[in-house]
């Protein structure tokens, strides 16, 4: 049975919403094997590359790297999107010690800004972007808003929409 990019984000969706036993494959999206990293926890990654094997490597250490902005600079302003990647990544907690299993998203432009967030808004507003429009890359590229909200609790999260809409 093949799974279709419907199947593959319903997975993600019920395990990002407990944040455990996250995915082990995703073949219609970046079929990459998963390796035990650090203390055996599993790493994996999806992306929307193109290209041959040496060019995705490239993309994928470009944004996994130390050139990425950070997401917070990017609050209220428009971005032209053509990859995308979502990874695994461990961050601290609230108290010492604890380190939290995340999503960490990077959008890529064109022109090779790349803005990285620790949000599952953006994983999940993106969920549903390749849900509507397709898994890219994107020619030309997907304008986008990147919109930071506060939710009432003082917790702050992140999503994309649509730049411009028209009614």
């Amino acid at each position: 049975m093949t799974e279709t990019h419907d199947d593959v984000f319903d997975e993600i969706d019920k395990q990002v919403a407990d944040k455990q036993n996250l995915p082990t494959t995703a073949p219609e999206i970046a079929p990459l094997p998963m390796l035990p990293i650090g203390d055996g926890q599993p790493d994996f990654l999806y992306h929307n590359f193109d290209g041959d094997k040496m060019r995705k490597w490239q993309l994928v250490a470009f944004a996994t790297g130390s050139e990425v902005s950070s997401g917070d600079e990017w609050a209220g302003k428009e971005f032209d999107l053509k990859y995308w990647l979502i990874h695994s990544a461990r961050i601290n907690g609230k108290t010492p010690g604890e380190v939290i299993d995340a999503l960490r998203t990077v959008l890529v432009s064109p022109d090779g800004e790349a803005i990285a967030f620790v949000s599952d808004g953006i994983a999940i507003a993106l969920q549903r972007m390749v849900r509507h429009i397709g898994m890219g890359p994107y020619v030309p590229p997907i304008r986008v808003k990147v919109v930071k909200i506060k939710t009432r609790n003082g917790n702050t999260y992140f999503k994309i929409e649509p730049a411009v809409v028209e009614f």
